[in-house]
């Protein structure tokens, strides 16, 4: 069995390093748009936690108030009967 030569082993490893920069440029465009989609579901993700949280206060102030009329009608029931 031969060793390859210095020659083919710079060709095999030229193809390789040629291959593989060829694979990079292709794929510069969509690493750039997967980081512009991290960012946007970052973005995203932030609005989302905001409204939850004023939905979450405002439905907590609703329920306290309704606590309240509920106990003031209860307290109106209780002192027409007394």
């Amino acid at each position: 069995m031969m060793s390859p030569t210095a020659e083919q082993i710079h060709d095999a490893t030229a193809t390789f390093t040629s291959r593989e920069a060829g694979i990079t440029e292709r794929t510069a465009a969509l690493r750039h748009q997967m980081r512009a989609d991290r960012a946007q579901t970052a973005r995203l993700d932030a609005v989302e936690a905001g409204i939850t949280t004023a939905y979450r206060t405002r439905w907590h102030r609703l329920g306290g108030l309704a606590a309240l009329c509920a106990l003031a009608a209860l307290l109106t029931l209780l002192s027409s009967t007394f």
